[in-house]
């Protein structure tokens, strides 16, 4: 743990973060509780959970910082994917300890907390997103407003009908967004219409779930000859970074080619 930082303004700390979570104490039985905003701060513009402070701002104090900062460590390296960037800063302000976490903005986004049998990414909204689909689709902002600017701008078309609003689907492989035409009586939905909303859940289905790339296609095929192996392994076999093989791994998961078996510390991939 890094030298502690003495006599520290939080308040001026918190001011300067770009957003910030308060969290009086470190839910170590419920991770989730504080993980998703770690995935949200890293899946958009970053920011720091500063533990030890009540939600008005009061500081309360940890009352042992280390063993905080050794179960932070374990619970990132266990329930986050891929590892986000962080940094742990330990502070004291009037005798009272507090810590920082700081969260960098991601590069590999999307930032999954993977445990309780799902696998979710989160943004500042709150909102479980598909990130990973909604940022090949150009449509994923900083602040996630993507599907709010789908929605507003097909409102505000002079011919709009509620009943034909954009309906949105979707699932850890694909996203599918029907956008309805409203120029044609319902007696066309079945041509025109069906022809615009084919083409365009073509266009994204396609983007989407389309063949793997020839990286992805080695990475299966690696696995399909090494099964059981892990993502350290799988990368040291073939010579990539580590990232990249989780991001490939992911993939492959989503499009439920391969699935992983046993434990985090011993288990491994498998063909399904």
């Amino acid at each position: 743990m890094d030298k502690i930082k003495t006599n520290m303004d939080i308040d001026l700390l918190i001011a300067e973060c770009t957003a910030y979570d308060f969290k009086v104490m470190l839910e170590e039985n419920r991770p989730k509780s504080w993980l998703k905003s770690v995935s949200a701060l890293a899946n958009t513009l970053g920011g720091s959970l500063f533990f030890g402070v009540d939600n008005d701002g009061n500081v309360k104090g940890l009352d042992d910082i280390q063993h905080v900062t050794e179960t932070i460590s374990m619970k990132i390296r266990d329930y986050m994917d891929p590892l986000p960037d962080v940094e742990m800063i330990p502070l004291e302000q009037e005798g009272k300890h507090v810590l920082q976490l700081k969260v960098k903005e991601g590069v590999y986004t999307p930032y999954y907390y993977v445990g309780d049998g799902q696998r979710v990414a989160f943004v500042r909204n709150g909102d479980p997103v598909l990130a990973d689909v909604m940022a090949q689709l150009d449509y994923m902002e900083k602040r996630g407003s993507g599907l709010k600017r789908i929605c507003n701008e097909t409102r505000a078309l002079e011919s709009y009908r509620e009943d034909r609003k954009p309906v949105f689907k979707s699932s850890i492989a694909q996203f599918m967004t029907t956008i309805y035409s409203m120029e044609y009586s319902q007696a066309d939905d079945d041509t025109d219409n069906g022809q615009l909303n084919g083409q365009l859940n073509g266009q994204l289905n396609g983007q989407l779930n389309g063949q793997l790339n020839d990286s992805q296609k080695e990475t299966f095929k690696f696995i399909k000859a090494h099964e059981g192996y892990n993502t350290t392994r799988i990368a040291d076999g073939l010579g990539k970074p580590f990232r990249t093989i989780v991001k490939h791994i992911n993939v492959l998961l989503e499009l439920n080619m391969i699935e992983r078996r046993g434990s985090k510390k011993t288990g491994g991939y498998y063909i399904k």
